[in-house]
């Protein structure tokens, strides 16, 4: 699989600026409706991460056990969370 490019981590929050490793800030939650909602959306931006990577290991074994629909499908998603 290909290098990541992303800010490495661990990412953290601080207010609603979701903030790197390396101090600065990779994403801020700007809500217009409720907190809850701004809540939801900062849990699945930091979770980002761990969900490429655990996409990466089900790409690997699908590509195993010979599941081609459904390996192109989980390879399609790491490719746009990849920018490709």
């Amino acid at each position: 699989m290909s290098q990541t490019k992303h800010t490495p981590g661990p990412w953290e929050w601080q207010g609603y600026d979701l903030v790197g490793s390396d101090g600065f800030t990779i994403a801020s939650v700007d809500f217009f409706g409720s907190a809850d909602e701004a809540d939801a959306n900062g849990r699945l931006i930091k979770a980002a991460p761990a969900m490429l990577e655990a996409l990466r290991s089900v790409a690997a074994y699908l590509d195993k056990e010979d599941s081609p629909a459904l390996t192109a499908e989980v390879l399609a998603a790491i490719a746009a969370a990849e920018g490709k």
